[in-house]
């Protein structure tokens, strides 16, 4: 179930992106999406920082909230 969700996820961001960089156009609407996919990505890493090697099978004792390094 996890691989179907992931690639249909994965279809949708894609489809979302294309039609971004397209309502947009040319050069222009894929250095925007990109920039976007660059700002996003940061986001995750800069919010999923309190996981590392040593960490990422342990329980999870927090809320719903991330916690601050």
């Amino acid at each position: 179930m996890a691989w179907l969700f992931t690639l249909l996820a994965a279809g949708a961001v894609g489809a979302v992106a294309w039609a971004a960089a397209d309502l947009i156009g040319g050069t222009v609407g894929v250095g925007v999406v990109f920039a976007a996919m660059l700002l996003l990505s940061g986001l995750l890493s800069w919010v999923a920082r309190p996981v590392h090697a040593g960490n990422v099978n342990d329980e999870w004792t927090g809320g719903l909230t991330p916690a601050r390094a």
